[in-house]
């Protein structure tokens, strides 16, 4: 497996169902605010990522 996680996004009626992914196995849905949240903790720690010094 390649160890891949992703939020998976689907539509339920006119509701959008967002769930969380590893290797295509189903861990757990999530709401918008859990996913406003992860996004918002992985774009805040790419500052931690040492940049090449030219």
């Amino acid at each position: 497996m390649t160890n891949r996680v992703h939020i998976r996004v689907s539509m339920e009626g006119n509701q959008p169902k967002w769930e969380l992914m590893h290797d295509g196995l189903k861990i757990t849905e999530l709401s918008f605010i859990e996913v406003l949240e992860l996004a918002m903790q992985a774009t805040s720690s790419l500052r931690w990522i040492p940049r090449k010094l030219d």
